[in-house]
């Protein structure tokens, strides 16, 4: 899944499975609302989002268990996907 503009997440009965949510333009959403609604195997920042933004995002991460990657932190991100 790509974020890439303001999400409002609403309650579900089951959280969705992603393998990978990519957080692309700066969008306005909640790391703790995402949190409730998906199962994200990985989260990604890519560098179209300011750094304090992707500093706030990774502490949230962090305090909540969720694995991130931030790229401009660390470089490209290379996912296999098992082809």
């Amino acid at each position: 899944m790509i974020a890439d503009k303001a999400m409002i997440f609403d309650p579900v009965a089951e959280k969705i499975n992603l393998d990978l949510l990519i957080i692309s333009k700066n969008p306005r959403l909640d790391i703790n609302s995402l949190a409730r609604t998906f199962n994200c195997k990985q989260i990604v920042f890519d560098a179209s989002n300011p750094s304090w933004k992707i500093e706030k995002w990774k502490k949230e991460c962090k305090s909540l268990n969720l694995p991130f990657y931030s790229i401009p932190d660390a470089g490209a991100f290379i996912y296999n996907i098992g082809i």
